[in-house]
């Protein structure tokens, strides 16, 4: 299992979204960590609800 950390950032401004860490239990890679952050901040996040895939630049790098 590996751990990641990161953050979401508007790309207009620049401005943090959220940051947080997020366990790949299945292995299943980064492409597919950063694709489920994504859905989950424009599905819940105030800030990002009105926002599209290519508006937030999302930072992730494995957990120590």
């Amino acid at each position: 299992m590996t751990k990641y950390q990161f953050t979401a950032i508007r790309r207009s401004d620049g401005a943090e979204i959220d940051h947080g860490a997020i366990d790949d239990v299945l292995d299943a890679g980064k492409e597919a960590m950063t694709l489920t952050i994504m859905a989950g901040l424009l599905h819940s996040h105030p800030i990002a609800r009105t926002l599209t895939y290519k508006d937030i630049k999302l930072e992730m790098v494995p957990a120590d």
